[in-house]
């Protein structure tokens, strides 16, 4: 046999011929062949309920695929709007003004600490540079309990800001955070022990 196929000329000859009996020559388009068969299965014609689960069974399919693509294309199209609004915003330089409004008003810390850190790393020769600074130890200190790196902080403080009139207030943070006292609560609570522990100073020089 060279080619057999699958065309109309061979499946007529094998239609006519009788099970168990071999062919004579059938000429193909491009070729001959003999065959003989040796089994025939009738066409088996299904009933309706059969034919009913099948076509249901496609059409759920079809419907399937048809809502995993539109789900897939509208999830596609929201987080793209998301990402642009995102990168919109990342572009966006705020001043160092709403950089430290923000952080005023933000209650998560970490936010916080990462308002004050843009502050600090974008504006470094603002005023409100070392007191930001500041602010970001004073949280590790009194809202995170981070000494460890409310430590590291204070002290880039004084190396960045040694001239600063917010030192002196890192100072006592450094030697009084980790004793037993109620939380300080911000900086303006810091002001009040420096008074204090002036004002007792001068007494007792008295």
């Amino acid at each position: 046999v060279r080619s057999i196929g699958t065309s109309e000329i061979f499946n007529k000859a094998v239609e006519q011929l009788e099970t168990g009996k071999p062919s004579g020559i059938i000429h193909l388009e491009k070729g001959f062949a003999i065959v003989q068969v040796t089994e025939k299965n009738p066409v088996k014609v299904q009933s309706l309920s059969e034919a009913t689960k099948v076509i249901e069974s496609r059409l759920r399919l079809q419907k399937n695929e048809t809502i995993y693509k539109e789900t897939v294309e509208a999830l596609k199209k929201k987080y793209r709007t998301e990402n642009y609004a995102r990168e919109g915003l990342d572009k966006t330089t705020r001043t160092p003004e709403e950089l430290w409004e923000r952080a005023q008003i933000e209650t998560d810390p970490m936010k916080r600490i990462q308002y004050y850190r843009d502050l600090v790393n974008q504006y470094p020769n603002h005023k409100n540079a070392p007191e930001a600074l500041f602010m970001i130890g004073f949280t590790y200190s009194e809202n995170l309990t981070d000494f460890v790196h409310a430590r590291r902080v204070f002290n880039e403080l004084e190396k960045k800001y040694p001239g600063s009139a917010i030192i002196e207030s890192a100072k006592w943070m450094e030697e009084n955070m980790e004793k037993e006292h109620a939380k300080i609560g911000s900086m303006e609570g810091v002001q009040k022990h420096l008074e204090e522990g002036k004002a007792g100073k001068a007494g007792g020089a008295k």
